[in-house]
């Protein structure tokens, strides 16, 4: 996505002000600074549902759009090519030093490859053996989350980063998901955005009925507040959809 902690922040901060004072927020910048694209050539697949065209070059630090990997094709041999992600590695070891340094964190809010991010985070989390930045040395303080919020989010298909079962298949998450979809999202469409949500046992999936956004309206802020402060709260139910009024949840949490 053409973004960073300092775009996503001013973007969310509608939400950020109906959430005040039941959640602490800390954004972060993805390590890897977005090129801008070749003009002539419109291919965003190279991020992954991560980048958007036409933005204009920044010298602004706090304007320069990032990403946590960059998707590419490489020869492979007899088996023709297969697909590498460029500094995920980089981004897992960068995550383990947020979370050594300003965790430990209750829940993970991501947007798009930022979502596709948490969920793999979530993953690790559960199975710390997955990736060695989480597995060494140990994490101490720092727990799986208590719930993902993940809007417009897919499944990154990198092996090392799901658990799987004797048979293959991938072990569910445990964590508490949250999942956004746009119905009118070209760039992550409800069949990748699935993909994520059947990687958790118990999904719960709203829809607003706007595209590749973080939906902001008051019925969503509300929401998305009464959301965060339900962390603690054994039945999740208690926090309505959209637009229905429930009641209010004393809580307070640090995404």
């Amino acid at each position: 996505m053409d973004t960073n902690a300092s775009i996503f922040s001013k973007r969310l901060a509608a939400v950020r002000k109906a959430c005040q004072g039941h959640c602490e927020m800390v954004f972060v910048d993805a390590p890897l600074v977005i090129e801008v694209p070749d003009p002539t050539n419109n291919s965003l697949s190279q991020f992954d549902s991560a980048a958007v065209a036409n933005h204009t070059p920044e010298t602004d630090p706090a304007l320069i759009p990032r990403a946590w990997w960059r998707s590419k094709e490489i020869e492979d041999g007899e088996n023709g090519t297969r697909k590498i992600y460029e500094g995920f590695d980089e981004s897992m070891q960068f995550i383990r030093r947020v979370i050594d340094d300003q965790g430990p964190f209750d829940a993970c809010f991501g947007f798009s490859q930022g979502a596709a991010l948490a969920g793999i985070i979530s993953s690790i989390l559960e199975h710390p053996s997955l990736h060695t930045a989480f597995s060494v040395p140990p994490l101490t303080a720092q727990k799986p989350f208590k719930a993902a919020i993940l809007v417009s989010g897919f499944q990154l298909h990198h092996p090392p980063v799901w658990h799987s079962n004797s048979d293959g298949t991938h072990t569910k998450l445990n964590t508490r998901s949250l999942h956004v979809i746009g119905k009118t999202d070209v760039i992550v469409g409800e069949d990748r955005s699935q993909s994520l949500v059947d990687v958790f046992t118990n999904p719960r999936v709203e829809r607003h009925d706007g595209g590749h956004f973080v939906p902001s309206k008051k019925n969503w802020r509300d929401f998305f507040a009464l959301y965060m402060q339900s962390l603690d709260q054994a039945d999740e139910s208690l926090v309505l959809s959209p637009g229905q009024v429930g009641n209010t949840i004393d809580g307070g949490a640090k995404f």
